[in-house]
């Protein structure tokens, strides 16, 4: 544990302490936001007690790597990110690498209504939250529970299933359509072999 004295004022990770010994973390607490697409990964970052640092962006490959050198910068990493499209293998990669990692519910993060919404400032919001959440405010964060692989499995199953048989339905009342235009009447079972064999 380092033993030496911290100063009151908030110092950036990454920053040269002098306090600090060669080695060691140089802040306690390191906290990510990101705003999570297929093609890229936004973060905003905080350390400590310090305001939100500018957003950068990261291709999803690349971005491990560069939390991997964030862990040796501080005590304890913290991530959150809202769920959405690309599940949760960002949450399992990240819990892997020791992290602390949230899924929250996705919600308006303009809450001034200004207007300027892009991934950056969607990051700085959730950012802010997490800030608050890890400080006590409950309400900051709604968080949302990871399924294991075996749930997020049997129920993306059954979403398959389900997509799949409204766009069999559409097709058939298609199909429906096509055939009253010239004066024959079906049901939407008219796909199905026997009622060929039967024409």
């Amino acid at each position: 544990m380092n033993t030496n004295k911290r100063s009151s004022t908030p110092q950036a990770c990454g920053e040269q302490v002098a306090s600090t010994a060669p080695g060691q973390p140089q802040c306690q607490l390191l906290k990510l936001a990101l705003d999570v697409h297929a093609a890229a990964i936004v973060v905003v970052r905080m350390m400590d007690g310090a305001k939100p640092q500018p957003p950068q962006t990261f291709k999803p490959e690349a971005f491990l790597g560069w939390v991997k050198k964030q862990q040796a910068l501080a005590q304890e990493v913290v991530s959150c990110y809202e769920a959405g499209p690309t599940g949760f293998w960002l949450h399992r990669q990240l819990a892997a690498l020791g992290g602390r990692n949230y899924v929250v519910c996705p919600t308006r993060l303009d809450e001034r209504y200004r207007g300027v919404v892009n991934d950056g400032t969607d990051a700085t919001e959730l950012a802010t939250r997490l800030d608050r959440y890890l400080a006590g405010n409950d309400k900051a964060l709604a968080i949302v529970r990871v399924p294991t692989e075996a749930e997020e499995q049997k129920r993306t199953h059954k979403r398959q299933r389900q997509q799949l048989r409204e766009q069999r339905l559409s097709l058939a009342a298609q199909g429906r359509s096509l055939m009253l235009l010239h004066g024959r009447r079906e049901s939407n079972r008219w796909w199905h072999p026997a009622r060929w064999d039967a024409s």
